[in-house]
């Protein structure tokens, strides 16, 4: 089997195509159905200007009403989304910027983290030891995930006093149209801000979270959820989520994958592709590259800034295989 390696780029590709295949579907959600997420956002945002009531209806779940104070007779007065992120891992991050991103132009987008504005220092800490958690000891990070599950965050905890009174803060000076939350805890700050005297919006809530979902995100108050795939919808059906305000987009993802050549529905995909992008602090990325070389696959792992770190280890499983 030949092997390419392009130094220049800090890409290491590594290649096995033995006999036997690969399941897909867990990994190409992202990008496939990205333009899904866009219209999910737009058709909640846009579908009900029709309804230009001064009284709020009592929503149903498939009927949704922006309440736009801005909309009295200019019918394309752009709205206001507020979408509120976390530092914790970069998945938070990367579906906020992301969805900002495609809603330049159609939308006056503002993301926001919270948790950093209200406590910057304590934020800090607590993202180092998440990270810390996480790599080294995923085994308390899996114990401290499920707790979680049994948390009632309807009432206000007091160590995220200033997190929640950000949240206020932006709420009151951005006066959103519709609030798009990605991460679990902000539904509930938005719900009890809301019960103070706020104008009550839509509050559309992103989970991250494939596959096993925390309790945390299917009891969180809010209109409408958008998902990554169907094993993700039956976890939230079990834990008694109506399937008619859920919406399986797919991950946000950078609208500039729409101009990457499509995989038509035929393709084999053989060898499938895999673009890995390791932390150089993680013990198992050797053990990570060797199990998927197992199977039918080409993988691509990008060195970036732990080219010194990681390029030897690398090398080493290259001439493995």
């Amino acid at each position: 089997m030949r092997h390419r390696t392009i130094f220049a780029c800090r890409l290491l590709p590594l290649k096995r195509c033995p006999s036997g295949c690969i399941q897909t579907h867990h990994f190409l959600f992202g990008v496939a159905n990205y333009p899904d997420l866009l219209r999910s956002i737009i058709l909640v945002v846009f579908s009900h200007f029709r309804s230009q009531r001064k009284a709020a209806p009592k929503w149903e779940s498939t009927q949704l009403w922006i309440p736009l104070t801005s909309l009295s007779s200019n019918f394309h007065v752009k709205p206001k989304i507020l979408i509120l992120t976390a530092s914790f891992g970069d998945g938070h991050n990367s579906a906020a910027r992301h969805l900002a991103e495609a809603l330049e132009g159609q939308a006056t987008v503002k993301v926001a983290d919270p948790c950093h504005l209200g406590n910057p220092v304590i934020n800090r800490v607590l993202c180092r030891t998440y990270r810390e958690i996480t790599t080294y000891a995923p085994r308390i990070w899996a114990w401290v995930y499920r707790s979680t599950d049994r948390q009632d965050f309807t009432k206000p905890l007091p160590f995220i006093a200033k997190t929640e009174d950000a949240v206020a803060t932006l709420l009151d000076k951005f006066q959103p149209d519709l609030v798009v939350n990605t991460y679990p805890l902000y539904p509930y700050m938005v719900d009890r801000l809301f019960n103070k005297e706020r104008r009550r919006v839509p509050v559309i809530t992103v989970i991250t979270d494939s596959i096993e979902v925390n309790a945390a995100w299917s009891r969180s108050p809010s209109d409408h959820f958008l998902i990554t795939d169907s094993h993700t919808l039956e976890s939230l059906s079990c834990q008694k989520v109506s399937p008619e305000i859920v919406s399986i987009t797919g991950f946000p993802v950078s609208p500039r994958f729409e101009d990457l050549p499509k995989i038509p529905s035929t393709d084999p995909i053989k060898p499938f592709r895999v673009l890995f992008f390791p932390t150089a602090r993680s013990p198992h990325v050797g053990d990570i590259i060797r199990t998927v070389l197992k199977h039918d696959t080409e993988i691509t792992v990008v060195l970036g800034r732990n080219l010194r770190r990681l390029y030897k280890k690398a090398r080493k499983i290259k001439d493995e295989f």
